[in-house]
């Protein structure tokens, strides 16, 4: 059993009372660290792919982006495989407090109050002693084993007092249930249904793309914006690539220090930049070498560059 599965617990009070999408997931992620058994991959697909619709949403008082960070620490408390290019928490531990942190924020911006005048009573601070707790049940456990479950039902046992609560000061926030969109999400259905979805990036280098293909889904293209750490001033400082399913590039802009873009395509392009003959790695290895920093972008952006440098390779695409 992860010891964060009792964290976990604690933020199922809130889930509830947000009506939160992710609830059932998060449930199931508690019952199969409880009894040790694995957690589905629809279980963590479905985590990940909430994460990844959030993944834009800077409103860190939006109860949308609380739910994210909840999601980040069922996919930790899971023990799934934790790709290296994700910003991953040292540990859930850390995760769940930094969840209690944004509910504390929330709470002193609506009582127009600053965070720190909450002091022993903010919600952050009770998870820290709960934490202390959960460590030494932990500790007790190894000569005691049914100090675990003295604990775990003292955790479910405060179940109700703790949702009435949270709904009373959620009720104050002004907080509504709702998907990544906002109140007229139906979240997970615009997800698989709807275009004109405003948050979900379908992204392919992510734990949920992985977790599909391993269940039989095709590869898909996927594109990539690489910043090169260490270049020579005939090299490209950041590249961007359309790569197909299977892991070569189908065409590519490059970005140089003399303010010039060229570009490649497999019919030909501009400049002397051409497209890579072996395949492109992961995302997840690229990420992991030192001389440079990827991440995915959407096909979006990719064609946004791409027509820019179509039209004008000369312009100057450095930030101004």
């Amino acid at each position: 059993m992860h010891g964060g599965v009792f964290c976990l617990i604690r933020t199922l009070p809130l889930l509830d009372v947000l009506d939160s999408p992710i609830k059932a997931a998060v449930e199931d992620v508690v019952e199969g660290s409880l009894s040790g058994s694995p957690v589905p991959d629809a279980v963590l697909i479905a985590l990940d792919d909430y994460r990844q619709a959030c993944g834009e949403l800077g409103d860190v008082y939006h109860p949308v982006y609380l739910q994210s960070s909840v999601a980040s620490v069922a996919i930790l408390v899971s023990e799934a495989r934790w790709p290296r290019y994700y910003p991953k928490p040292r540990s859930p531990y850390l995760a769940a407090e930094s969840v209690w942190q944004r509910f504390d924020a929330s709470l002193a911006k609506a009582q127009g109050v600053p965070a720190v005048s909450l002091s022993d009573s903010a919600f952050a601070q009770e998870e820290r002693s709960w934490q202390e707790a959960d460590r030494q049940a932990m500790v007790s456990a190894e000569t005691d084993p049914s100090a675990l479950t003295r604990h775990l039902g003292l955790l479910r046992g405060r179940f109700e007092a703790t949702r009435s609560a949270l709904a009373e000061l959620v009720a104050e926030f002004g907080w509504t249930p709702a998907g990544p969109c906002g109140g007229s999400c139906d979240w997970p259905t615009c997800r698989a249904e709807r275009s004109e979805c405003v948050r979900y990036r379908p992204f392919q280098q992510t734990l949920a793309g992985e977790l599909r293909r391993r269940q039989g889904a095709e590869p898909k293209k996927w594109y990539v914006q690489v910043w090169h750490r260490h270049h020579a001033p005939d090299e490209p400082y950041e590249t961007v690539s359309e790569i197909d399913a299977d892991g070569h590039e189908l065409r590519k802009v490059a970005y140089f220090d003399d303010e010039h873009a060229e570009w490649a395509d497999t019919s030909g392009g501009i400049g002397h930049l051409v497209l890579s003959g072996q395949p492109v790695p992961p995302l997840v290895e690229l990420a992991a070498r030192d001389d440079c920093w990827a991440e995915e972008i959407t096909r979006q952006h990719f064609e946004e560059w791409w027509a820019k440098a179509q039209a004008d390779p000369r312009r100057s695409f450095l930030p101004e």
